[in-house]
């Protein structure tokens, strides 16, 4: 019997433009009322999350920033958080500035509600990035950039795809960290032993909720630890092939209805 329901957002419940059908929201609303766990489970920071969460008019707990943060909105109170420390976050900015050229740094502090970066960072914005504007964005040099503790840190270029910054972040040998590749235009750094699925899993054993009660959604290397930890692991159909291999189901496509398309069966 499934008794929590995670799913990422961005290319999975979430269209393309950004928007939640009305078919969706309704199924969301009866899988609520049904006593089924509803958690949004995504890479973004919680400040990026709020416009999604209101387009669903969600309360409860959310997972933000891959897993670093678990917090319950509308209050914005923290359950559990695991920070990316200076020193670590220092070391492994430094290796990869010695290989990665145009490596520009930024990193996410108090919950998302701060966003600092180093000069250079703001013209590789696009719009909407991080639900932000330029100007909101607090500029450091490198080494204020990581002279506090973050839940993420953002290593972006327009030089090395993401992809390729992930494969040669992952053969670095630093304690303390945990790296992913979210589908944003950077490689996102963040404390130890941080996933989604760890987050999942911390939340449900403080639930009393086991694995095998778990149904997850997800569409992207960020989601492959929690795809293949639940009980049921969803891939929506335009996922990348590697979180297509690693989950037990694949639904229809993100623009498509996908994940309400399933939840819907799971309440018949």
């Amino acid at each position: 019997m499934i008794k929590l329901v995670a799913t990422d957002l961005d290319g999975t419940l979430l269209r393309t433009d950004k928007t939640v059908s009305e078919y969706t929201k309704r199924i969301i609303r009866d899988l609520v009322d049904s006593g089924i766990q509803f958690v949004p489970a995504s890479g973004r920071q919680l400040f990026s999350m709020r416009n999604v969460l209101r387009q669903i008019e969600f309360t409860g707990t959310v997972v933000s920033a891959n897993g670093a943060a678990v917090v319950d909105v509308p209050s914005e109170i923290a359950r559990f958080v695991t920070e990316l420390q200076p020193d670590p976050m220092r070391r492994v900015v430094d290796l990869m500035i010695e290989q990665v050229p145009g490596l520009v740094v930024a990193a996410v502090r108090d919950l998302g509600r701060v966003l600092v970066a180093e000069p250079g960072y703001v013209e590789l914005m696009l719009p909407g990035d991080h639900d932000r504007n330029p100007e909101d964005v607090k500029q450091l040099d490198l080494a204020g950039v990581c002279s506090e503790p973050s839940v993420k840190t953002l290593l972006r270029t327009t030089q090395v795809s993401v992809a390729e910054m992930y494969e040669f972040a992952l053969t670095l040998d630093v304690e303390h960290v945990s790296m992913t590749d979210a589908g944003a235009p950077f490689l996102e750094v963040m404390g130890p032993g941080v996933t989604k699925q760890s987050a999942i899993a911390q939340l449900c054993e403080s639930l009393d909720i086991a694995p095998s009660e778990v149904m997850a959604f997800g569409d992207w290397v960020n989601d492959l630890e929690l795809l293949r930890w639940a009980g049921v692991g969803v891939a929506v159909e335009n996922a990348h092939p590697d979180a297509i291999a690693a989950a037990d189901r694949v639904t229809a496509a993100n623009d498509d209805d996908g994940v309400a398309r399933l939840l819907a069966e799971l309440l018949l």
